[in-house]
């Protein structure tokens, strides 16, 4: 009986695994399909997957894609948008009084920009109490 639930446990994980891998696939299409349409070089990926995974590790993060660009989530509701431009990504984050804008040209700047998007999680999570 022990055995039969470890075999159903292992074939269950392998699902979950490949549905994972699905999701990612799809995922990663969904953004460069963005990158094509907005005319973004797809040399800036790699620049924008390094700044999404910073985004990710924010507790409770979550991000959908848009018609134009990539919508970070807390509480279901935006706090980040990125939209691939051509010599950048430009990075529209909340503020207290509506919406900032950066531009991130290069992965020295990540460490700057994450500042002003946890700042704007922050102030999300404030919200959403």
């Amino acid at each position: 009986m022990l055995e039969k639930l470890r075999k159903e446990v292992k074939q269950l994980e392998t699902i979950i695994e490949n549905i994972k891998t699905h999701i990612k696939v799809e995922q990663d299409k969904l953004i460069k399909e963005i990158f094509i349409k907005l005319n973004s070089p797809l040399e800036k990926i790699p620049l924008f997957e390094e700044l999404s995974v910073r985004v990710l590790e924010l507790n409770g993060v979550s991000f959908r894609t848009t018609e134009n660009s990539i919508a970070y989530q807390v509480k279901d509701q935006n706090f980040v948008s990125v939209y691939p431009q051509v010599n950048a990504l430009r990075v529209e984050y909340l503020i207290p009084d509506g919406w900032g804008n950066c531009k991130l040209i290069d992965n020295a700047e990540i460490d700057g920009v994450m500042v002003l998007i946890e700042e704007s999680c922050s102030l999300m999570r404030k919200r959403k109490k």
